[in-house]
C-alpha cells in the first residue's frame, strides 16, 4: 500500500508539471499525441486526471504518513497557541511594570502641602484699624497688619480713630479671613503679634482697602515690605482725592490732631490736648515711659528717646497695668 501511495504521489507531481507545460506550449502535446491539442483540452484532461489521482492518493495514504501529517498540523497549532500566550504574557508583564512605576512615582513625589495663604481663619475681635484677633491653628492670635497705620481709638483717641476702627469692624467683624506672610518681614513683632497681610471677601486686600478709603496711612517699619510701592501709590491717590482722614473737614492727614467732639448743641470743636505729665528728675534711662497719649515705650523702641514728657514705670507690665498700651510696632 505504501508503494502504491508513493507511485500515485509521483504521478500526480508529474501530471501537474505536464499540465502547466502544456498550457504554456500546447505544441509539445501535439507532437506527443500526433493530434492537435488545444489549451482547453489539456486543462480539462489534465485537471481531471490530477483530481482522480488525488483521490487515489488520499485513499491509499498509509497510516504512518497520515499520522505524521496530523502531528505536523497539531505541532503548528501548538506553536501558534504558544506564540499567542507568549505575547499575552509579555503584555501583562509590561502593564504590571508600568503600574509599579506609576506607584513608585506617587510615593517619591508626595502632593505639595496647601499654601497657608489659602487657609481661612475666624476673626474673634477687631481691636482697631490695624490690629485684629483671630483664631489661627486652633488658638487666639493678635495680628498686626503689615504696611498700614490707622489712628488710635483704644486708650487714646486720635483724629479719625473711631471711624477707622468702625470701618475695620465693618469689613472684618464676624468674618473669616486669609493671612499672607511677607518674607521680607519678621514673623512676629517684639510684642508677639503676628505680622501678616489680611485678605477678606475672597480677594480683597484689607490693608490697601483701608488706605484707599482714607482710614489708614501707609506705614513702613524698619525694612521695606513687598507691597510698599503699591501701598504708597494707593495712599497718594487717597490723599489727592481728600478721602477720609485726608479731608480738610476731618484731619487733613494729621493723625495726631485731637479727635473732634460734639456738644449738646451739636457744635463741633477741637478738644485741647491734655497737659503733659511732669518728667521725672532722673534721665529715665532703663525705665518704661508712658507718654501723654498713653503709649508704653520700652528702652530700645523707636520713639523711646524722643519721648520727653512721660510717666516712668519699672516694667512694661506695670505700664500696661496702669492703663497704658503698646505702640504699633
Amino acid at each position: 500500500m505504501e508503494a502504491i501511495y508513493t507511485l500515485l504521489s509521483f504521478l500526480v507531481t508529474i501530471l501537474i508539471i505536464a499540465v502547466f507545460v502544456g498550457l504554456i506550449k500546447p505544441k509539445l502535446f501535439t507532437k506527443f499525441l500526433k493530434e492537435k491539442a488545444t489549451r482547453k483540452h489539456i486543462a480539462i484532461f489534465g485537471f481531471s486526471a490530477i483530481f482522480g489521482l488525488a483521490i487515489l492518493v488520499t485513499i491509499t495514504e498509509p497510516q504512518s504518513v497520515k499520522q505524521a501529517r496530523i502531528d505536523r498540523e497539531n505541532a503548528a497549532k501548538i506553536a501558534k497557541l504558544e506564540e499567542e500566550n507568549r505575547k499575552q504574557q509579555e503584555q501583562l508583564a509590561k502593564e504590571a511594570a508600568e503600574k509599579q512605576q506609576a506607584e513608585q512615582q506617587q510615593v517619591q513625589e508626595p502632593e505639595p502641602e496647601p499654601d497657608p495663604r489659602y487657609y481661612w481663619h475666624e476673626v474673634i475681635r477687631v481691636v482697631d484699624g490695624d490690629t485684629v484677633k483671630a483664631r489661627v491653628d486652633g488658638r487666639e492670635e493678635s495680628i498686626r497688619i503689615i504696611g498700614i497705620n490707622s489712628p488710635e481709638s483704644t486708650t487714646s483717641t486720635e483724629c479719625f480713630g473711631a471711624e477707622a476702627s468702625a470701618k475695620a469692624k465693618e469689613f472684618l467683624e464676624g468674618k473669616w479671613i486669609q493671612l499672607e506672610k511677607d518674607e521680607s518681614q519678621s514673623d512676629r513683632d517684639k510684642y508677639g503679634r503676628l505680622l501678616r497681610y489680611i485678605w477678606f471677601d475672597e480677594g480683597t486686600d484689607f490693608g490697601r482697602r483701608m488706605i484707599e478709603e482714607g482710614y489708614a496711612h501707609e506705614y513702613t517699619y524698619d525694612i521695606p515690605y513687598n507691597k510698599q510701592a503699591q501701598y504708597k501709590e494707593t495712599e497718594e491717590s487717597s490723599k489727592n482725592a481728600s478721602r477720609g482722614l485726608w479731608s480738610p473737614d476731618t484731619c487733613s492727614g494729621q493723625a495726631q490732631k485731637p479727635a473732634a467732639t460734639t456738644t449738646q448743641s451739636n457744635t463741633t470743636y477741637t478738644a485741647p490736648a491734655p497737659a503733659p505729665a511732669p518728667a521725672p528728675s532722673s534721665t529715665g534711662s532703663g525705665v518704661v515711659k508712658m507718654s501723654t497719649t498713653g503709649i508704653c515705650h520700652a528702652p530700645g523702641t523707636t520713639y523711646y528717646d524722643r519721648t520727653t514728657n512721660y510717666t516712668a514705670y519699672s516694667t512694661i507690665d506695670a505700664c500696661l497695668a496702669a492703663g497704658g498700651r503698646l505702640p504699633k510696632r
